[in-house]
Parts: C-alpha cells; structure tokens; sequence
C-alpha cells in the first residue's frame, strides 16, 4: 500500500521521505550507541569499592554516551527541518534529570574515592 501512495506523489516528495528516513536511520544509531555506553555504566551500579580499572571504564563509557548524545544534539535541527519541510512536527519530549554535568561530577567523585582508598 506505501508504494501505491508513494507513486502518486511528486518526485521531491519522495526523496524529502528518502532523507528523512536516512537521518532518522542515523539517529537511531547515535541512541543506540549512547544506550550502549550507559549499559556499561548501570552495571557499576553499586559496585562497592571503584578500582582503577573501573573508574578508567566509567570515564570511557561517559565520554562515549556524551560524544553519541553531542553528535544527536547536533544533528536533531537538520532532522527537525527535513520533518518540518513534509509537514512532520516532532513531539514535545521531557528533560531528563541526570545532564552531562551530574555524569561528570560522579565519575569525578569516583575518582577522589578511589584515591583516597
């Protein structure tokens, strides 16, 4: 049925759904790969004592979910502008509590108690 819908309309309608598709594609990747980074992190959760191994992992895996969510941030006007230019508005969606700054500062206070350990 999308094919007998997408042949009735014009060729640059058709290739504006083509990009959209490609950058929602993208982005879905770019969330993946900073889900992937924040899996790593949940299973420090309550690790009792951060050896330097671990703290050399938290910081790895910060580093990659904030440059994953950098690149989203980025990228999202271009998707928001390719939607807007087919008629797509994104849906409002809510802040989230923990920020890169409350990511940094833990991976900092991990850091300083394992230091003193």
């Amino acid at each position: 049925m999308a094919a007998q819908i997408a042949e009735h309309m014009p060729l640059a309608t058709r290739l504006g759904y083509a990009d959209l598709y490609g950058m929602l594609q993208w982005y879905a990747q770019k969330a993946e790969d900073e889900t992937d980074a924040w899996s790593v992190l949940g299973e420090l959760d309550d690790p009792g004592g951060l050896g330097p191994q671990d703290i050399a992992t938290v910081r790895q895996a910060r580093s990659r979910a904030q440059v994953a969510a950098d690149k989203m941030d980025a990228y999202l006007p271009r998707v928001i502008s390719a939607g807007e230019r087919l008629g797509i508005k994104p849906a409002a969606v809510e802040e989230t509590p923990l920020t890169a700054g409350a990511i940094k500062s833990l991976c900092q206070s991990a850091g300083q108690e394992s230091k003193g350990a």
